[in-house]
């Protein structure tokens, strides 16, 4: 997961708050921290949350499907590669609209599940592997149009894509636990050996935002 470049809209939203000293940004399910060091260079009021460790500082360990934050205590709420954990017949969490405070924003970000062929698709392939592998610790790639028709209310919403720039420098880690399995399994090994070859394109990801409006 890199998300860069950041889509132009979330920048605009993470430098009103900078420029407001007002609000804070809440990354829900934010891992180890990749995504916070593209958000940090446009605020320096980020706040993390993830149930697993090691969590970044600051950071909250918690379930970033119910997370215990009092409502309207945040400018911006992102949830990045968070909506594939959900389940098949639910939309997103009420609660984290409730999160965000009037004149706000909520933010989604999932990478995309392109097609054959196309930049990424590698990258689908080995989300889908180290899922099998590792029962719900990637979760299914979700499409834009499968977000869509999960929503309660389609009112507000705003919807875009990007090409992920960021390559993946150095694979040296990755490669390493996928050959502890290779031996035995033939798509993690075809997986690596594709890796070692081609090198691993993120793809695109896709984004949704909408703002919570002020109070008349």
């Amino acid at each position: 997961m890199s998300f860069d470049p950041l889509p132009t809209s979330l920048v605009r939203d993470l430098e009103a708050i900078e420029a407001s000293s007002d609000g804070v940004v809440v990354e829900l399910g934010c891992g180890d921290g990749r995504l916070a060091d593209h958000l940090k260079h446009h605020t320096s009021s980020w706040v993390g949350l993830d149930h697993r460790l090691p969590i970044p500082v600051p950071g909250i360990m918690a379930d970033a499907l119910d997370p215990p934050l009092r409502p309207e205590c945040a400018g911006v709420v992102l949830a990045a590669n968070v909506v594939r954990h959900l389940s098949d017949d639910g939309g997103i969490p009420a609660n984290w609209s409730n999160l965000v405070a009037p004149g706000g924003a909520l933010w989604i970000m999932e990478d995309e599940p392109v097609a054959d062929g196309e930049p990424g698709a590698l990258y689908r392939d080995l989300q889908r592997c180290l899922d099998r592998l590792v029962p719900g610790r990637k979760g299914t790639l979700r499409s834009l149009d499968w977000f869509r028709a999960k929503l309660r209310d389609q009112e507000g919403w705003t919807f875009g894509s990007e090409r992920n720039l960021q390559p993946v420098n150095d694979p040296t880690a990755l490669l390493a636990g996928l050959d502890r399995y290779a031996t035995e399994d033939p798509e993690v090994a075809a997986i690596a050996a594709a890796i070692r070859r081609e090198g691993l394109d993120y793809g695109r990801y896709w984004w949704a935002r909408r703002v919570r409006e002020n109070r008349s």
